[in-house]
């Protein structure tokens, strides 16, 4: 069963900043002025964790644009274990906000990438016949395609798959109208993307 390496840190762009989920020891970039709503217990972004200390580059996610989100979003948020999107624009309600999130889903004894891949298809509702693409911490699979919503709008995903023994990794990409922004992002962000060994209980 496939095991993503330990990988050297990151080399960040400008402005860009980790954001992680001490509890599940996963970490990837942000850029400027794209964060997450903080969550005292769970993540850490650049030592923050309070909203009165959240710089602006951080501000959180108000709770009506994230329940709207929710109705938009085809994947179960049961999982979800980091959710960072672009604060630089405020969608508009049932738009979706711009942005990727982590999910991380249990796996099956003697599982393969390509089962994973294949079963995350099904319960994510991904199109198409995915990519094997090569990552700082190990092989993933990529999918990407776009579809009309309820409203008949475009809605663009990418989502990579990665097997990590008993877990399932999920990044997955989203914007609507357009997915320019995050098809300029997807690689650089996805090249920062790290679980932390160090940690881990013996």
């Amino acid at each position: 069963m496939p095991v993503l390496s330990a990988a050297p840190e990151p080399e960040l762009p400008e402005g860009w900043r980790m954001a992680e989920n001490t509890d599940e020891r996963v970490r990837i970039a942000a850029p400027p002025r794209w964060g997450t709503r903080p969550i005292p217990e769970m993540l850490n972004l650049g030592g923050e964790t309070s909203l009165e200390s959240v710089p602006a580059e951080v501000i959180p996610l108000d709770v009506t644009n994230a329940q709207m989100q929710a109705q938009f979003d085809e994947s179960s948020s049961k999982h979800m274990i980091l959710r960072i999107v672009d604060l630089n624009v405020r969608p508009l309600p049932g738009e979706a906000h711009t942005g990727y999130r982590i999910y991380k889903l249990p796996t099956k004894r003697s599982n393969s990438l390509n089962r994973a891949a294949k079963r995350v298809q099904v319960q994510f509702k991904l199109h198409g016949e995915p990519q094997t693409v090569s990552l700082p911490v190990g092989e993933a699979k990529r999918f990407q395609f776009n579809y009309k919503n309820a409203l008949q709008e475009d809605v663009y995903k990418i989502a990579y798959v990665l097997l990590d023994g008993q877990a399932t990794y999920v990044v997955l990409f989203i914007q609507q109208f357009s997915g320019e922004t995050i098809q300029a992002l997807e690689k650089p962000v996805m090249e920062t993307f790290r679980v932390d060994r160090s940690s881990e209980k013996s």
